[in-house]
């Protein structure tokens, strides 16, 4: 899963003289962190993603980490991103609202603010605000939006 999260949000952590880190087998390449896959659940329903990525500024008053993004499928609904942030809690953080493109090899999503994301990222932004858009490569996408 290719993602940059938020790019205001991204250049604003950089600008504050912050830092953005990755672990846990992600990695950034330019403005996306790269999650790799970790797991599939019912034909593609549930795609788990390993990693993390760091937001960190102002001497720590922010500081936000997004652990292993999970998108759930839904029949007859688009989708949910939800994160572990804050501890491991799961955590809505956005919703799919749309499929932009797939096929064989990849698949490309557009998703909005939650409230609960809203919350996550300090209340600067507004509920449903358009996020970078998930690239996801390899593998079927999910028989619910073939």
């Amino acid at each position: 899963m290719n993602w940059g999260v938020l790019s205001r949000f991204r250049r604003y952590v950089e600008a504050s003289e912050g830092e953005i880190s990755v672990e846990g087998g992600a990695s950034r390449h330019g403005d996306e962190f790269v999650f790799p896959i970790e797991h599939t659940v019912t034909d593609g329903a549930v795609l788990g993603f390993s990693g993390s990525v760091h937001f960190r500024a102002h001497g720590g008053l922010l500081d936000l980490a997004i652990r292993n993004p999970r998108i759930s499928w839904q029949v007859g609904e688009m989708g949910m991103v939800d994160v572990a942030a804050r501890g491991m809690t799961r955590t809505d953080f956005a919703i799919v609202t749309r499929v932009e493109h797939v096929d064989s090899h990849s698949m490309t999503v557009r998703t909005k603010l939650t409230l609960e994301g809203v919350h996550l990222l300090g209340n600067v932004y507004p509920k449903d605000l358009e996020l970078d858009p998930i690239r996801i490569l390899s593998g079927n996408p999910p028989a619910e939006i073939r």
